[in-house]
């Protein structure tokens, strides 16, 4: 988590402008208005990105800079930072669609607009699927999700004809033919060109060790498998260390599944002493609110959020804690 300086955080008071000595406040109004709970500034702070408010008021020269900063150099950071900005377009329920044409028409040879358009697509592929089991999901809902992830990707093709080594849009590819059913060879390619780049990057394993969960055509074995290679960089990248856990968290999972949900917590927190994980995180909390510990659960909850503030884990677990009257 990017900590923000303190003269920074004494820029933004709520969603208002404001000029002090020698700083200048980002405009934030609103921009988080029309989602299922509204995003507060304390939780602004603490993921301390903006990428969505940037869209959302035109400042494409911002998006553009931080974009080429975090670029710059490859490690843990900044390739966080990078990620957590088109990861916040990609969760976030804002209408962008508007804004994102225009940015890739202001910049038609630019990569960045067309990464954070097809993010935003991968995400309304799933917002219109929903996040429920296969067999509770209508055939309008993967309709709707096969129409946005081609347009996704159509603008991350795009990306890799104009900057032929982008590891983002590959990892963000893999995405997209992990949740197509028959696309095993194209997700497998775009990982294997991007560990070719970056092997030691962070979201590319957290992508591989997820599709080869058992729930995406996967096993522990393959699992395990994936694991020891990733093993391989981890003292390249700190990081990765919070991944190991994965064979673990996925004995969790189908432990929670099954309604065990004495030793799915046990397993869980086993998982957690190979390191801090937001998906670990999240199932404990999910543990705790089954067996109304909501204390307990909206604690984990919001150490899912702090680890992962923008993935897909981010609403589900802003929401489960909203109902019950937490922040």
């Amino acid at each position: 988590m990017k900590v923000i300086k303190n003269w920074f955080l004494k820029c933004i008071i709520g969603f208002s402008l404001t000029i002090l000595t020698g700083c200048t406040a980002e405009k934030l109004p609103d921009v988080y208005a029309n989602e299922t709970l509204a995003m507060t500034t304390k939780q602004i702070e603490r993921a301390g990105i903006y990428s969505v408010s940037y869209l959302k008021h035109g400042n494409y020269a911002r998006l553009t800079s931080d974009y080429t900063n975090n670029s710059l150099n490859f490690d843990s950071l900044s390739e966080k930072n990078l990620f957590n900005n088109l990861y916040a377009v990609y969760s976030s329920k804002v209408d962008l669609d508007e804004t994102l044409n225009k940015f890739v028409r202001l910049h038609p040879q630019s990569i960045i607009p067309l990464l954070y358009r097809g993010s935003y697509f991968i995400g309304e592929g799933w917002r219109e699927r929903g996040h429920d089991y296969a067999n509770k999901t209508s055939s309008k809902q993967f309709s709707g999700l096969q129409h946005f992830h081609a347009l996704a990707e159509k603008d991350l093709k795009k990306v890799l004809r104009i900057m032929p080594e982008n590891y983002q849009a590959m990892i963000l590819l893999a995405d997209i033919y992990m949740s197509r059913k028959g696309s095993q060879y194209e997700m497998n390619y775009y990982f294997n060109k991007a560990k070719a780049i970056h092997p030691e990057s962070y979201p590319l394993w957290y992508s591989i060790l997820n599709s080869s969960t058992p729930q995406w055509h996967g096993s522990i074995a393959m699992l395990e498998k994936q694991i020891n290679e990733m093993s391989n960089y981890l003292e390249k990248n700190e990081r990765l260390k919070r991944l190991r856990n994965r064979v673990l968290l996925q004995q969790g999972i189908y432990l929670y599944r099954h309604k065990d949900y004495s030793s799915a917590k046990e397993i869980l927190l086993k998982a957690l002493e190979l390191g801090d994980d937001a998906v670990v995180f999240s199932y404990l909390g999910g543990v705790e609110e089954k067996q109304g510990n909501i204390d307990d659960a909206c604690y984990y909850y919001n150490e899912s959020v702090r680890l992962s503030p923008f993935t897909w884990l981010y609403n589900m677990n802003v929401a489960a804690c909203a109902k019950h009257g937490y922040e």
